[in-house]
């Protein structure tokens, strides 16, 4: 979750630096850290939760921050943070359901020696 070492240099450099770039420099290190942060939470805390497909990405947000007892109104920065990272849970998800659902199909025409071949074994 820490920076490696090299972008933690630059971003005390940019801390350092004084103007227009340095703050754009600096708020553009805090958003990837954040997202890093809020990516590791989702992953770990949205599995244990029972959400479905059907719920909007502001249903299951809201459903998180309250598993997490974290305040519902956040600042836009952090719940758009937030946002990307539910998001992007969740369309890993339905992907890796898509996956599994083409496997039952094949597994279900074949008798098991399709899905055999076509996972290499």
């Amino acid at each position: 979750r820490l920076l490696p070492h090299g972008r933690a240099a630059a971003a005390y450099a940019a801390l350092a630096e004084g103007g227009e770039e340095a703050a754009e420099r600096r708020q553009a290190l805090y958003v990837e850290q954040l997202d890093r942060e809020v990516s590791a939470l989702v992953a770990e805390v949205l599995p244990t939760l029972d959400t479905n497909s059907a719920q909007e990405d502001d249903e299951v947000l809201s459903l998180l921050l309250r598993q997490l007892s974290y305040p519902p109104e956040l600042p836009s920065e952090v719940r758009a943070a937030w946002m990307r990272g539910v998001g992007a849970w969740r369309a890993t998800r339905a992907s890796l359901e898509a996956k599994m659902e083409a496997l039952r199909k094949l597994l279900d025409g074949t008798g098991g020696r399709g899905a055999a071949r076509a996972l290499g074994e």
